[in-house]
């Protein structure tokens, strides 16, 4: 998983096994989050863990804000 802002890798993390929303939210909470400036906008894909409540309220608190990339 990772995060590109400004043509730049923010944070890269490779997972061996599979992505659920346990696992995306600790990314999130763990290596997204801290490296992401205030009032960013986090582009998320359609994948079904991505639209948890605990996942977008850590976005959210975050003072970031969240769209699903059509």
């Amino acid at each position: 998983m990772g995060a590109i802002i400004n043509h730049t890798f923010l944070t890269l993390s490779l997972v061996i096994g599979n992505v659920n929303a346990e696992v995306f939210h600790v990314w999130i909470e763990q290596n997204l989050l801290p490296k992401v400036p205030e009032e960013a906008v986090i582009v998320i894909d359609h994948a079904s863990f991505h639209k948890h409540s605990d996942i977008l309220e850590s976005i959210e608190a975050r003072s970031c804000a969240s769209t699903l990339d059509h």
